[in-house]
């Protein structure tokens, strides 16, 4: 039996088994931003796998790291801790002085959860055991598991498990090219950001413990940026209503956006950031909650019960290690001020596509780019469910060797179709010419199919 055949017993996650993954590309090595198939195919990723894997494939030094650390030390117990577990913590928080401790669990979605019972537990320790409900944004994305997708604003991801969801309430998303207030972004900053306000009236601010945002809304909503007071009146509604401000930073975390975590570009700090994917860039899983002072004290200084939340690879010697070393390859290689410079001109190639019919919005920031993709540009008509022309353009670039997400979203009848880019840090402008060379072929391709 080969590997194809072999296919027929495995579950793809998100793929229908009805479609029996014909042409599913099964690869067998990568290094630096390329990746090859069993049958020798070479293809270019221009999304860092799920945009975690930010320092690139194949690098021996983290390789080393994670050999060293099995010789030494293979695992350690969650109610235990080691070494090399401790030297990332203090290396996270000589980064991130303005927080107090690391929670560090197996996932992004583990530790989006973490955040959510936290929250909970801090105002119960607090005196207020009504504060328990989430409040976060439609078009938005926190992890597939139940807490996690309770959050999440993406109904068509969640319309199978609805009954098993918690009654987590939904405010409008910071989403200026369809302003859901009907307004121009020079015309206004705060009206999505003061939905807020209103639901907390709606919903009873007695029952709400914390609000949860993307800074960047990435793989839900194409790179859906907002401006930059917008999170200084998030902050002070929190503040107001005493709700926790938790940022999910999983995608947008250890320098996809050009800064190390993408709330500095807004200069609020929140009460948790949930990390994940590029803390470890993929060598190994690995994610985490960073708390603040504000929240940590309490949890000193109450005597009640323990946060009874344990993962049993959350201290994984082997993830600590090798987020260790991705830590200091961002440092040394300076990978961080080079995001910075790609961004520059990845998003001066992107401008380029503006003067294409379907091409309605570009946004982004750092290597984290959005192209929403619309039927009428005047009138920004979306393209229909079954028209798929985001797909369309990833299966072209698909055969071009170029990886790229081309999706509908989940969002339905909230967005329309739009391309991802996340290129891997260590790319160079001969690749990001070669990914938009190829979207810009796939664009014209669409224009002549879809309009």
């Amino acid at each position: 039996m080969d590997l194809r055949e072999i296919l027929n017993y495995a579950w793809i996650h998100n793929l229908k088994l009805s479609e029996h993954y014909e042409g599913a590309l099964i690869f067998t090595k990568a290094k630096g931003n390329r990746l090859w198939t069993i049958e020798g195919k070479e293809y270019l990723d221009g999304t860092s796998a799920v945009f975690n894997v930010n320092i690139g494939y194949g690098d021996n030094r983290v390789i080393e790291a994670i050999k060293k650390q099995l010789e030494r030390l293979s695992f350690c117990s969650p109610y235990m801790i080691c070494d090399s577990t401790l030297e990332l913590i203090k290396e996270l928080i000589k980064l991130v002085p303005n927080f107090k401790r690391i929670f560090l669990t197996s996932s992004g979605s583990d530790a989006t959860e973490t955040a959510i019972k936290m929250a909970r537990q801090y105002h119960q320790m607090n005196g207020k055991g009504g504060k328990f409900r989430v409040v976060a944004r439609w078009i938005s994305y926190h992890g597939d598991t139940l807490g996690a997708l309770s959050a999440s604003g993406t109904p068509n991801w969640r319309k199978s498990f609805e009954p098993l969801l918690l009654n987590f309430p939904h405010i409008a998303p910071a989403y200026c090219y369809r302003c859901w207030f009907n307004k121009a972004p020079d015309e206004c900053i705060k009206e999505c950001a003061l939905d807020l306000e209103r639901c907390l009236r709606v919903e009873g601010k007695e029952s709400i413990s914390a609000f949860i945002a993307e800074p960047i809304v990435a793989g839900a909503g194409g790179a859906i940026t907002p401006q930059k007071e917008y999170f200084k009146i998030i902050k002070e509604i929190c503040e107001k209503y005493d709700i926790l401000l938790i940022f999910d930073e999983i995608v947008t975390g250890f320098g996809r956006t050009g800064r190390l975590f993408a709330y500095e570009h807004f200069n609020v700090e929140p009460d948790l950031l949930v990390f994940g994917k590029g803390v470890t860039s993929g060598y190994a899983p690995l994610g985490g909650v960073l708390i603040s002072k504000k929240v940590s004290e309490i949890f000193e200084k109450t005597e009640s019960d323990n946060f009874i939340n344990a993962f049993t690879y959350g201290h994984s010697p082997v993830s600590s290690s090798a987020g260790l070393e991705v830590l200091k390859i961002l440092r040394e290689d300076k990978l961080i001020e080079r995001v910075n410079i790609l961004s520059e001109y990845m998003f001066k190639r992107l401008q380029e596509l503006e003067k294409y019919r379907i091409v309605g919005d570009i946004r982004g920031k750092g290597l984290l780019a959005g192209i929403e993709l619309v039927k009428d540009k005047d009138s920004k008509k979306m393209f229909s469910d079954d028209e798929k022309v985001g797909h369309f353009i990833e299966r072209y670039a698909l055969d071009k060797g170029v990886l790229i997400f081309g999706r509908k979203g989940a969002n339905a009848g909230m967005i329309s179709d739009f391309l991802v880019l996340g290129p891997v840090f260590i790319s160079t402008k001969e690749d990001i010419d070669k990914i938009i060379n190829v979207i810009e072929e796939g664009i014209k391709l669409a224009e002549r199919n879809f309009l």
